[in-house]
């Protein structure tokens, strides 16, 4: 990431993979990230951050054959230097583990625009 350009705004693209129980709770991974995304969004939206993008993915054409994913989503932050900053803000941190319990595997990919 370092020798992108931090001032440009960038999208990225979420892939998810839920537990089937989120971890340390009874909830299943996919109602855990949903309890993550109604905490986080309201977050993201401080840093100039929107959900451009959210659904299911359902069938991957070119790819590993056992490469599956739940959910994906695509997320629009005003620049990189927006999203380092929320990534290191307490309250992001916070609900940030919310999604580490739901996730049993995931992608970020940095998009340019």
């Amino acid at each position: 990431m370092k020798t992108l350009d931090r001032s440009r705004p960038v999208r990225m693209l979420n892939l998810l993979r839920y537990r089937a129980i989120a971890t340390g709770d009874t909830l299943s991974g996919e109602a855990m990230y949903a309890k993550y995304l109604k905490a986080a969004v309201p977050i993201l939206e401080v840093f100039g951050a929107k959900v451009l993008l959210e659904g299911q993915p359902l069938l991957t054409l070119v790819g590993p054959k056992d490469e599956k994913w739940d959910r994906m989503l695509i997320v629009r932050y005003p620049s990189l230097q927006r999203f380092l900053e929320m990534a290191r803000y307490p309250d992001f941190l916070e609900v940030s583990t919310y999604r580490q319990a739901a996730l049993e595997d995931h992608r970020l990919i940095v998009i340019g625009e």
